[in-house]
């Protein structure tokens, strides 16, 4: 059995749209020795694929990379200004009017980044909650048809009941009779 290339282990990840597999191995490699614009060609080529072969599933997959390494630079910072903190009340200058300037520099960058992990977090939800009602509308419709016939009846005000059908801006309307 041959043992592929750097090149081919990559362009066989790209063609399977294994996009973590192919970042890990771009990661693994020395900067010096890494072929950069052909690795982040083939990277590209990656996402393309993984995101035409099942765009549900790529974007959960996204949102969580994206939310997982935003919640670990958000610690990290959080730790800094822990620690800075804690030095400063040890170092017996600590004063009720007085703040450490590392906490002042650094405070600025956690609130950003709570807000983005929050609005990240906000984001997925949002997302994975429209994916589930498409996937939804999807499987009740009839397979071969184009939907079938999308009427029901609706109860209005006074308890009698009428046909409606979708329109085309996606709100039900009276049925014609």
């Amino acid at each position: 059995m041959t043992t592929l290339s750097p090149y081919d282990q990559r362009e066989k990840l790209a063609l399977a749209g294994d996009v973590h597999g192919l970042f890990e191995q771009i990661c693994r490699v020395p900067w010096t020795t890494l072929d950069a614009h052909t690795a982040f060609q083939q990277l590209r080529k990656a996402i393309d694929v993984a995101s035409r072969r099942d765009p549900a599933d790529f974007g959960d997959e996204l949102f969580r990379e994206m939310l997982a390494f935003s919640t670990f630079a958000m610690l990290r910072v959080q730790y800094l200004l822990v620690t800075a903190l804690e030095q400063f009340d040890l170092s017996g200058q600590c004063r009720p009017s007085t703040i450490p300037r590392e906490v002042l520099d650094l405070h600025p960058h956690l609130i950003a980044l709570q807000t983005h992990v929050a609005q990240l977090a906000h984001a997925r939800a949002s997302v994975a909650r429209l994916w589930g009602l498409c996937r939804r509308r999807l499987s009740n419709t009839e397979p071969g048809t184009s939907g079938g016939d999308q009427r029901a009846r609706v109860q209005t005000r006074r308890g009698t009941s009428r046909l409606t059908k979708p329109s085309t801006n996606g709100h039900r309307r009276r049925a014609a009779t």
